[in-house]
């Protein structure tokens, strides 16, 4: 990887499998390199294959004119072909056994001490007359690895779609490409992006039983739960602003927004819906804010003037921390002293019967309207029964004055 610019090396590899037969769980555990019996870089297919990607790269077209650093390309089959050209030879295509020598032949006139990109295992030598294990091709590329997730995978995905357009021969399919460690931050990124997306989804849930637990109304916890995603979006939006990855800090600092933010809001919340039901919803929810408001914006206060010393750090980790606490807290409050009490009295300038949203409230509806729907029930079958019975042979039956009082 080209640390000096921040864009990152492709590698082409063919004659090797990607996989990993280490120890997943053992960092120390590392992979053995597993060879593909079928790659064979000699024939004249895999030649003629290797030149028209070597040439596409050199000088590429389109959008791969984006993709691509002029000049860097590093093809040892092109290299080859050109040293053939240099010297008055034919170029390739060459037959199997003819290019297998001529490999040896360049790489002792122009390549050795330098890079080849044929490779061999350690049983077999250049010397040998055996076609190499493994070709790489490297070229320099346009991929910021320290760009954020959503710009780097597609440029992953134009590197796995332009290599299977190259339609390989049999003999060389199985090719893969690398980007160093690009790839495995924008791995690493995805994996961080799912954890928070989780992380927030059950954070949220959780936040909202709990509110409606301790609040008995489920309208209430609602505008509670709208609050405290405000905090949430506000500190995703900063991230957009100053351009963050999502990295082991971000991840860390979204997977612990709901709870910070929710703080303010649950203490103004569960004052607000303690309070006597006699009284106005906008008076009890200024009632609120007067017992709790001083010591919620006092707590708010002290957090972030203790916070915004970290902005000053050199450490990365301890800045953008600062900057999460001052940007989430400050957030939160607002939404639960400004925002919390408006929405509620809005609301209830709107005729809506907020407390017709409590527990007891919603549960002796259920009961009211169960208890009704069982006596329509019972007196519709009692009129079935008397309907369905025989009239008496003397004639319609009278109903007696003690009938009544009983």
């Amino acid at each position: 990887m080209d640390t000096d610019v921040g864009r990152a090396d492709l590698r082409l590899c063919w004659g090797i499998k990607p996989i990993d037969n280490g120890e997943k769980l053992n960092p120390s555990s590392k992979t053995t390199i597993v060879t593909d019996p079928s790659f064979d870089p000699a024939s004249e297919a895999s030649q003629l294959y290797f030149l028209k990607i070597c040439h596409q790269l050199e000088n590429p077209s389109g959008e791969m004119t984006t993709m691509v650093r002029p000049g860097s390309l590093n093809c040892p089959v092109l290299q080859v072909h050109n040293w053939l050209l240099k010297n008055n030879m034919t170029g390739l295509p060459l037959p199997a056994d003819e290019f297998i020598t001529t490999i040896a032949d360049w790489w002792y006139a122009e390549g050795e001490g330098g890079y080849a990109g044929f490779w061999y295992t350690a049983n077999s030598r250049i010397e040998d007359g055996v076609p190499p294990s493994v070709l790489t091709i490297w070229v320099g590329t346009s991929v910021d690895w320290q760009r954020p997730y959503s710009e780097v995978v597609k440029k992953w995905n134009f590197w796995e779609k332009w290599l299977a357009s190259t339609n390989p021969p049999p003999e060389a399919s199985n090719g893969f490409h690398s980007a160093g460690s690009a790839w495995v931050v924008m791995e690493t990124q995805l994996d961080f992006k799912r954890t928070a997306q989780a992380s927030l989804a059950v954070s949220l849930l959780l936040a909202m039983v709990i509110l409606t637990l301790v609040t008995h109304n489920i309208c209430l916890s609602f505008l509670a739960l709208i609050c405290i995603s405000g905090s949430v979006v506000a500190f995703m939006s900063c991230m957009t602003i100053f351009n963050w990855s999502l990295s082991v800090i971000e991840s860390t600092c979204m997977t612990i927004v709901v709870g910070m933010s929710c703080d303010y809001v649950v203490h103004i919340c569960a004052l607000h819906s303690s309070q006597s039901t006699s009284e106005k919803h906008e008076t009890r929810v200024m009632e609120s804010i007067k017992l709790i408001g001083p010591a919620v914006l006092s707590a708010a206060v002290t957090t972030v003037g203790a916070a915004s010393f970290l902005l000053g750090c050199k450490i990365v980790f301890l800045s953008k921390f600062g900057t999460f606490v001052l940007v989430t807290l400050l957030s939160a409050a607002g939404y639960s002293l400004v925002a919390y009490p408006s929405w509620v009295m809005l609301l209830s300038s709107t005729g809506l019967n907020i407390d017709s949203f409590s527990f007891k409230v919603m549960l002796k509806k259920i009961f009211k309207t169960t208890t009704a729907s069982n006596i329509t029930y019972a007196e519709q079958t009692s009129n079935d029964s008397l309907s369905d019975s025989p009239p008496s042979a003397d004639g319609p039956s009278q109903i007696q004055e003690e009938d009544i009082h009983s």
